[in-house]
């Protein structure tokens, strides 16, 4: 991978000390030129990152960069403590519960808002148990009706064929398929 190479102005302000706008989070190899042409000799390995919400260290194997308690980096972007998420007025960096992940308002308007992922599952899973279970006492009332009705058809076969019209329905019960009524003659 061959090494990008921007030229930029610096603003000098001593034989050790330049200001250069550094775009993003990375290590940067560093040399200086007055004239534009020639460049140091020497490189020097400069680390650019939010000082506020991280801290970055250097060895011979790479670079470390960790969070601190000054703000929250997330998203490639430093925030400090208190600043309101943009796209959700509920959400605001707070280093002491986490320096990566916006955190919920618990107070105020957001309070009543703020409804946690678990909230929801066990919800959803509550009114899905509901659901089986009114659907398992329906299909059994429904195939306790069919045997009644299908035991009631039988006797009715063998009344008609013995003669025997004294049928005695139970409270309720109705001859029928789906809900439509047959009437019995004898």
């Amino acid at each position: 991978m061959t090494p990008l190479t921007k030229k930029v102005k610096a603003e000098y302000l001593s034989s050790n000390i330049i200001i250069c706008p550094l775009t993003s989070n990375k290590a940067y190899s560093i040399a200086v030129s007055n004239n534009g042409k020639s460049l140091s000799e020497g490189r020097l390995l400069a680390v650019s990152y939010h000082s506020r919400c991280l801290i970055c260290n250097t060895d011979r194997t790479g670079i470390y960069c960790g969070t601190t308690n000054e703000g929250c980096y997330i998203d490639g972007e430093c925030h400090q403590n208190g600043t309101v998420y943009s796209r959700n007025e509920c959400l605001v960096c707070r280093s002491d519960l986490s320096s990566t992940r916006w955190s919920e308002i618990t107070d105020g308007n957001c309070a009543t808002y703020a409804i946690s992922l678990n909230t929801i599952i066990i919800t959803f899973v509550v009114i899905l148990v509901l659901v089986m279970v009114i659907a398992i006492v329906i299909a059994v009332k429904l195939v306790k009706q069919r045997t009644a009705e299908k035991k009631l058809l039988e006797e009715i076969e063998n009344n008609r064929r013995s003669n025997d019209h004294d049928i005695t329905l139970p409270p309720g019960v109705r001859i029928g398929t789906y809900g439509a009524t047959r009437r019995l003659k004898f």
